[in-house]
């Protein structure tokens, strides 16, 4: 059973549970520099702050406020992150424009510019299209005939046995005339009275 938790709705719980995998699609352009040096993905490394030891809380400098003549001055951080991290970083040529501002660029797709489709395609499972799928969707039958198929085949229905799934206790029985029974989906469409006398 699902438990609600009052104030926080289910995409937002949802989208807190993606943010990881998503903050690591942005990337940054860097013209003034100030992007976060050590939460935002500036060097193509991902953030820094992923590589610093567990429970060491950076402060929060701008990659501008760590560079001099277009070098990072490490000042003692280096200590901190694994030495091949340290060489890529000060491989990096910086060169700040103060008249541009810092971009984000969506790396999950060749535009880099960010799109509903490409982040759903980081988390898409995608599996053989089944038949049964292909069959319900059909041209030329009104929506709400194909919807109302489509909710029945994967047990989105409101009936009494899905509602109590959901913690909501509830006596279920159709009102079959002829031979009531448990209000499930398949009682509806395959196994109740009414259904089988159309």
């Amino acid at each position: 059973m699902k438990r609600w938790y009052s104030g926080q709705s289910q995409s937002w719980n949802a989208m807190c549970k993606i943010k990881e995998v998503v903050d690591k699609q942005i990337l940054w352009k860097v013209a003034r520099g100030e992007v976060s040096f050590w939460l935002d993905n500036w060097s193509k490394l991902g953030p820094l702050y992923d590589y610093l030891p567990p429970g060491y809380k950076p402060n929060n400098l701008k990659l501008l406020d760590m560079l001099l003549n277009n070098q990072i001055n490490w000042e003692g951080y280096d200590q901190l992150l694994p030495q091949y991290i340290v060489l890529k970083v000060n491989s990096l040529r910086i060169q700040l424009k103060s008249s541009t501002l810092d971009k984000e660029i969506w790396s999950a797709n060749n535009s880099g510019i960010f799109s509903v489709a490409s982040a759903w395609h980081l988390f898409r499972k995608k599996q053989q299209r089944a038949w049964v799928s292909a069959m319900n969707w059909q041209k030329g039958i009104p929506f709400k005939m194909n919807f109302i198929v489509w909710r029945a085949l994967r047990d989105k229905i409101p009936t009494d046995t899905r509602v109590s799934k959901l913690g909501n206790s509830i006596s279920s029985i159709c009102c079959c005339f002829d031979s009531p029974g448990v209000e499930n989906v398949d009682h509806f469409f395959c196994t109740g009275s009414f259904t089988k006398n159309i």
